[in-house]
């Protein structure tokens, strides 16, 4: 996705919103000065997508307060919270006539946990209205058939206290769809409040799947991600992009002559601002459940 306007004001006001949470005894002034690095940053930054500008954003972040994962204790709190959800979500996923559909909701319901995003989430409240959320029943079809298909599904994570969702959900695949082999990408360090390699080992996700390492931004840069994740990512029958700064990195890759994946990508996100909302013709709040064209 190609950066627009609206995105720059959304820049500064992530640094706004995460400098109040992470330092709320920072003075207006030394504010104002962190928004000013950063869009003296983006004035040199030549790249048209935009996760190169969201690491320009969160890394200079971090420089600024002195600690290279500002988000740490906020990841492990969201994390622990949704964990405390567990039997409540599976109880969601029993219960269900189409426990397949009702999975892909959860793991987009688990995409509202997004402190990158300008509006507030409720993660419980999402839960309790699961029933009445609606996907596209061409996209779900299509993704049904691409299961049945499928040896190797990789999954690209997004934020931590989601990545408990998608634990529920690759478990449910382990045990309806045990021929697939699933791999799970996090980021290569620290990038607002997404998943690492250390989260993933905290909540037990690399103790029942692969685990690979992308780049440290909340999206995916290609020229920075391991070896291992482009290989996984050109060469699996299935991919499941999950959140918006996945969507930003890889919507329109399937034009790409040097990227462009073997397999099927399924976009899951939370349409969280105008601009994303606009792209799917949907009102923000909306749940998205898309294939890549």
């Amino acid at each position: 996705m190609e950066i627009q306007a609206e995105c720059m004001s959304c820049f500064l006001s992530q640094v706004l919103k995460s400098i109040r949470l992470l330092r709320p005894n920072m003075e207006n002034e030394e504010i104002v000065e962190v928004q000013k690095k950063v869009m003296r940053k983006i004035i040199h930054e030549n790249h048209t997508k935009l996760p190169y500008y969201g690491k320009i954003v969160y890394q200079t972040i971090a420089e600024e307060i002195k600690d290279p994962d500002p988000y740490r204790t906020i990841k492990q709190r969201d994390n622990n919270l949704v964990q405390t959800l567990i039997p409540q979500i599976k109880q969601v996923l029993k219960s269900s006539s189409d426990p397949l559909f009702t999975a892909v909701k959860l793991m987009i319901i688990g995409n509202t946990i997004d402190f990158g995003a300008p509006h507030s989430f409720n993660i419980e409240e999402d839960l309790n209205k699961i029933e009445d959320a609606t996907l596209n029943a061409k996209t779900m079809e299509h993704f049904r058939q691409k299961l049945i298909q499928s040896r190797v599904l990789f999954i690209i994570g997004d934020n931590c206290g989601e990545a408990v969702f998608d634990k529920i959900f690759i478990e449910f695949i382990q045990k309806h769809y045990p021929s697939i082999q699933i791999i799970y990408g996090v980021r290569g360090g620290p990038a607002i409040n997404d998943i690492t390699r250390i989260e993933a080992d905290e909540i037990g996700l690399s103790e029942i799947c692969k685990v690979v390492e992308g780049s440290l931004s909340p999206g995916v840069i290609f020229e920075e991600v391991s070896s291992e994740f482009i290989n996984v990512f050109q060469n699996a029958d299935l991919i499941i992009s999950k959140g918006q700064g996945n969507f930003e990195s890889l919507e329109g890759i399937s034009k790409s002559l040097n990227l462009k994946p073997k397999g099927s990508i399924f976009y899951l996100l939370k349409a969280k601002c105008s601009v994303v909302a606009g792209i799917f013709n949907a009102p923000i709040g909306t749940l998205i459940f898309e294939k890549e064209k």
